[in-house]
């Protein structure tokens, strides 16, 4: 993993921001990610119930950064096909503020 825990990335935003968007753009020009990125470290996470029955965990990726860089891209590409009309209006799953409730 990164080794940064999610309250410090937030606590630092404005002082790394800039660090952040070079690293971001390099990887998308250069067209590759680095290594650590891709390898995924999951830990599971306790949700509720007995401790004892594995069904009461779910999942969760250590990598913080490359999950950002996922997330940002994910944004811009939904924006352009919305705005672009690639996407219907009755599109409802995986859409902000949609749903497949707001559809009903």
């Amino acid at each position: 993993p990164d080794n940064l825990h999610p309250k410090v990335i937030k606590e630092v935003a404005l002082e790394i921001v800039d660090a952040l968007v070079v690293i971001f753009r390099d990887s998308i020009d250069s067209g590759t990610v680095p290594a650590d990125w891709r390898v995924a470290h999951v830990t599971p996470i306790f949700k509720k119930g007995g401790r004892e029955k594995a069904g009461n965990y779910r999942p969760e990726s250590l990598t913080l950064v490359g999950k950002m860089l996922e997330s940002i891209i994910k944004d811009f590409i939904a924006e352009h096909l919305e705005s672009s009309g690639r996407i219907s209006q009755s599109q409802h799953g995986f859409m902000k503020r949609k749903s497949c409730l707001t559809n009903l």
